[in-house]
C-alpha cells in the first residue's frame, strides 16, 4: 500500500476517528506546502503538551483521541507546566492535576520515556539520515545540523498526526535541494561558551531568514552547539545551519563577524538587575553537562539558589555521589517542566535570574517579564559559589 493509499483509507475512516482526523491535517498540510508525495518517519517529537499553552480545550481533544487512537513510531514529548511522576512543592493546584491529565494521555496513546526538550539525550535518537516529524525547534535544529535528521519545523498538531500514520509529507527538510545554505558566517576570532554560541544564534537569526553554513566553530562541544541550535531555533525561522569545516567552492552571500558583535549582543540581551537565582537546562541539561557541573560545584556552596532542569534519562545515569555533591552544593534539579514556561515570579517567587540560555532569555522575559543576565555557566560558578 502506498502511502497515499494509506491516506486515503484514513480519511475515508476505515482506521479509525483518530487516523482520520491525523489524515486530514497531514493532506492538508501537503497540499498547502506543495509536497511531493509522503515520506515513511521513524521517530516523533510532539510540542504543545504544556497546560499553559493547550488549556482545557487541547485537554479534551487528547483525551477524546486517546481512547483509540495509536502513535506508529516511536514517539516522545514536549516539557509540561508542572512534574507528572513525582510530587514538588512549588507546585501545586489545577495545573498539576491538569498536566498529569494531558501526560496520560500521551501515554495511552503510546509515547515513551518522560517530558523532555531534548529526546536525542537517548529517550528518542534515530539514526543519521532518518526522516523524522519533530516539533520542538531547537531539537530540530540540532536534528538537522548536527545529527544528519531530516525533519521540518512542526507544530505539535502535526507532529501528533505524523505520529499516528507514520508518514510526514515530502517538502522542505526533507529534500536535499532545500538544505543548502544560501550564506555564510565567519567569525574572525575563536568563539567558545554556551552563552556565546546562544549570542551567534541570536544573531543569525535576527540577520536572516536564509540556511546559512558557519565557518569557525569546527570543534565545538556539545553543549555549544546545543545553545546555538536553541538560539537559531528561538530567533529564526531556519530549521538548521551547517558546519562549514573546509573551503567551499559555493558562491554565495558571506556575513563577517568580530568577537565585538558577539559581546554586543550579549550586552543587549542582559539585563542589569542582580539575579535572584540561577536556572540552567534550557534546552534541558544532559549527562556530561550534569558531570562537569558536579565536578565544579565540589567542594563549594552556591550563594543563590540553583535551579537545574534536566532530562530525566541522564539523571538517572550520573551517580550517587555526584547527586550528592550537587545537593550539598545547594543545587536543585527538576525534570518533566520547562524552565523558561514554568512562570518563574508565580512558581518560585524570582523576578531576576542568571542562565546560560539565550533562549531562555526570550521566553521568560516574554512569558513572565524576568529580568535575565546571560552568562556562561563556568562564570556563575566563579560569581554565585564559595568554598565550603
Amino acid at each position: 500500500m502506498s502511502y497515499e493509499e494509506l491516506v486515503d483509507r484514513a480519511l475515508n475512516g476505515e482506521l479509525g476517528e483518530g487516523a482520520q482526523i491525523a489524515a486530514k491535517v497531514l493532506k492538508s498540510i501537503a497540499r498547502a506546502m506543495r509536497a511531493s508525495g509522503y515520506v515513511k518517519i521513524t521517530s516523533a517529537h510532539i510540542s504543545g503538551v504544556n497546560y499553559y499553552n493547550i488549556g482545557d480545550a487541547g485537554l479534551e481533544l487528547l483525551q477524546d483521541l486517546s481512547r483509540s487512537t495509536r502513535f506508529t513510531v516511536p514517539t516522545t514529548i514536549n516539557p509540561c507546566g508542572a512534574p507528572v511522576t513525582y510530587v514538588s512543592e512549588e507546585f501545586r493546584g489545577t495545573i498539576v492535576e491538569k498536566q498529569r491529565m494531558i501526560y496520560e494521555a500521551f501515554k495511552r496513546m503510546g509515547s515513551t520515556g518522560s517530558c523532555t526538550c531534548t529526546p536525542y539525550e537517548g529517550q528518542n535518537l534515530p539514526s543519521r539520515g532518518d526522516h523524522v516529524s519533530w516539533a520542538e525547534s531547537s531539537a530540530v535544529v540540532y536534528g538537522n545540523s548536527v545529527l544528519g535528521l531530516y525533519t521540518n519545523k512542526e507544530g505539535g498538531i502535526s507532529a501528533l498526526a505524523a505520529a499516528v500514520l507514520g508518514i510526514t509529507p515530502n517538502y522542505g527538510m526533507h529534500l536535499d535541494e532545500n538544505r543548502r545554505p544560501k550564506k555564510r558566517i565567519r567569525l574572525n576570532f575563536r568563539i567558545k561558551g554556551e552563552a556565546r554560541f546562544g549570542a551567534l544564534g541570536y544573531i543569525i537569526g535576527k540577520s536572516t531568514v536564509e540556511i546559512v553554513s558557519i565557518k569557525g566553530i569546527e570543534g565545538a562541544s556539545r553543549p555549544e552547539l546545543k545553545s546555538l541550535s536553541a538560539a537559531i531555533g528561538t530567533y529564526g525561522p531556519q530549521p538548521m545551519f551547517v558546519i562549514e569545516s573546509g573551503g567551499s567552492s559555493e558562491e554565495v552571500e558571506e556575513i563577517v563577524l568580530e568577537e565585538k558583535d558577539i559581546t554586543t549582543a550579549l550586552q543587549a540581551l542582559s539585563d542589569q538587575a542582580e539575579p535572584q537565582a540561577i536556572v540552567l537546562g534550557c534546552p534541558f541539561i544532559a549527562e556530561k553537562e550534569l558531570s562537569e557541573l558536579t565536578e565544579a560545584l565540589a567542594g563549594r556552596r552556591l550563594k543563590i539558589p540553583m535551579l537545574i532542569f534536566a532530562d530525566s534519562k541522564s539523571l538517572q545515569n550520573i551517580t550517587d555521589e555526584q547527586k550528592t555533591i550537587l545537593s550539598l552544593s545547594g543545587a536543585r534539579i527538576f525534570t518533566e517542566v520547562c524552565p523558561s514556561l514554568s512562570y518563574l515570579p508565580e512558581t518560585f517567587g524570582y523576578i531576576s535570574v542568571a542562565t546560560n540560555s539565550v533562549k531562555h532569555v526570550f521566553y521568560t522575559k516574554h512569558q513572565s517579564k524576568v529580568n535575565v543576565k546571560v552568562m556562561d555557566m563556568s562564570e556563575m560558578i566563579e560569581r554565585y559559589t564559595e568554598k565550603t
